[in-house]
């Protein structure tokens, strides 16, 4: 992105400095910097008067963003990028604009706005890959409604290699779409400490279903003060990659099952930005953390 916005800029190509800097907030967004994305994304607005059909690409993603941190203004943002990418019948702008309305109705209860959007596409169409994480907002949506009456849908599935499925903020949903009381309250403890409120009300709701009567409010003390800023169990999942143990080994030893170590080890790499286990366990020799007992679930 760097190398791309330094071509564009020597060159003076306008729209493809402003997709460019678009696309990096909504990387800050995928990264869980969402105060940072929000600024990124207001600054970029207000600096730029005529972005043409660009503009449905930086309303929808300020959109969403401020739908992911509940603020006020997330739904007209949403609602008139949406309107606009109906008009322009792009591919793209329909998958942005689409895509955080379906989110923010989901995060709001409002299941008419997700029958509506839903209603514009075919069930081929949401099979392209420029509608795939729409399909899983879309699912996402019906699951949640499920949930209300006390059904236990399928979690809806990422497909693998999708470029935003290993982001903090889908590794705790993943977590809370898990049904074990343990994975849905470390879920609810990134979702907190992503500033993520609204996902983290749904999540709130849910375990108050499953007879949770413990269910944080507010993101640990452990997790905000340690130099990683993980959280407790991420934290014992990083101890013990540093010691060399398989995902089935740290699963014996938590007492939890090997896919949400599978879970946890991806949001131990996401947060502290490494690339392999290895360089996971490096990192984590690195830093000032102390070994806080393999707790058994409660």
């Amino acid at each position: 992105m760097a190398a791309g916005l330094e071509f564009t800029r020597e060159r003076g190509f306008g729209s493809h400095i402003y997709n460019l800097e678009t696309h990096r907030a909504l990387l800050m967004m995928r990264r869980g910097e969402l105060s940072a994305a929000e600024e990124h994304l207001r600054r970029l607005i207000e600096t730029v008067d005529e972005p043409g059909m660009l503009s449905v690409l930086s309303m929808s993603s300020l959109g969403r963003v401020l739908a992911r941190k509940g603020e006020a203004g997330a739904e007209a943002l949403l609602a008139e990028a949406w309107d606009r990418a109906r008009q322009q019948r792009s591919v793209l702008g329909h998958a942005y604009a689409a895509t955080g309305y379906v989110e923010w109705a989901w995060l709001n209860d409002r299941p008419e706005i997700v029958d509506a959007i839903c209603d514009e596409f075919t069930e081929e169409s949401l099979r392209a890959p420029a509608y795939r994480e729409l399909s899983r907002y879309l699912a996402l949506a019906g699951a949640t409604a499920a949930w209300s009456t006390g059904d236990a849908p399928p979690c809806p599935k990422l497909e693998h290699g999708d470029p935003w499925e290993d982001t903090p903020y889908e590794l705790a949903l993943g977590l809370a779409e898990s049904g074990q009381r343990e994975s849905m309250l470390e879920g609810l403890q990134m979702l907190l400490h992503l500033g993520a409120s609204p996902a983290a009300s749904l999540v709130r709701r849910r375990l108050k279903k499953l007879g949770v009567s413990r269910i944080p409010r507010g993101v640990q003390a452990s997790s905000r003060n340690n130099p990683a800023g993980l959280t407790d169990r991420q934290l014992d999942v990083l101890l013990l990659l540093v010691e060399g143990h398989t995902n089935a080994e740290i699963a014996e030893k938590l007492v939890v099952s090997v896919r949400t170590v599978d879970h946890h080890v991806s949001a131990v790499l996401s947060r502290l930005n490494a690339r392999t286990r290895r360089e996971a366990a490096t990192i984590g020799k690195t830093l000032n953390i102390q070994q806080t007992a393999h707790r058994q679930p409660a």
